[in-house]
């Protein structure tokens, strides 16, 4: 996998101290001690409210996803499609920033497909990235709007991740547009 020398993350947002504090207060405490006054706090752009969705098994995939979030200020929770029900993903959008379908523990395309449009229906609001390893390569475009925001090829590495991230947000706005116009043209 690829990582940054420097362990940092591309497009991060600063926020004085203070400010940062008010939002989030478990991430600018190391180990019960307050950093000094004269940093910055940092709230990435891609993770502001903090919990992240992953739809998949525990793997190398997870782990590595889950590490990079967790960079970002994020936490990342593992669930299971199957257990979960359109009423819980309704009042857990406020909460969530983006969710990840990992096409490798469903199987099949057309479950992925069926499960991405559930998603889609449940929350269209919500940034949606799917995770496979049977794509030819990233696809950061809307040509799959009606499933997803943005396609990532795994293995993946940290910044095509970034940017995928980057794209599903602007993807994702674009459809919620084509909503509006599709509803207003009925």
């Amino acid at each position: 996998m690829f990582e940054y020398p420097n362990g940092m993350i591309d497009r991060d947002t600063a926020v004085p101290r203070r400010q940062a504090r008010q939002a989030r207060p478990s991430l600018f405490y190391w180990g019960g001690r307050e950093r000094q006054v004269s940093r910055l706090g940092y709230i990435s752009a891609y993770c502001p409210r903090g919990l992240s969705l992953f739809f998949g098994k525990a793997g190398d995939v997870s782990s590595c996803v889950n590490d990079w979030v967790r960079r970002m200020g994020g936490n990342l929770m593992l669930t299971d499609l199957e257990s979960t029900s359109e009423r819980r993903l309704r009042r857990s959008v406020h909460r969530v920033d983006f969710c990840l379908v990992d096409e490798s523990s469903i199987g099949d395309v057309c479950q992925v497909v069926e499960q991405c449009l559930f998603l889609r229906r449940a929350v269209p609001n919500m940034p949606l990235l799917l995770l496979s390893s049977s794509v030819k390569d990233d696809d950061f475009s809307t040509e799959r709007m009606a499933i997803c925001d943005a396609t990532l090829r795994t293995p993946l590495s940290r910044a095509a991740f970034s940017y995928g991230l980057h794209a599903a947000k602007h993807n994702n706005a674009r459809y919620l547009r084509s909503l509006v116009d599709a509803a207003a043209w009925a």
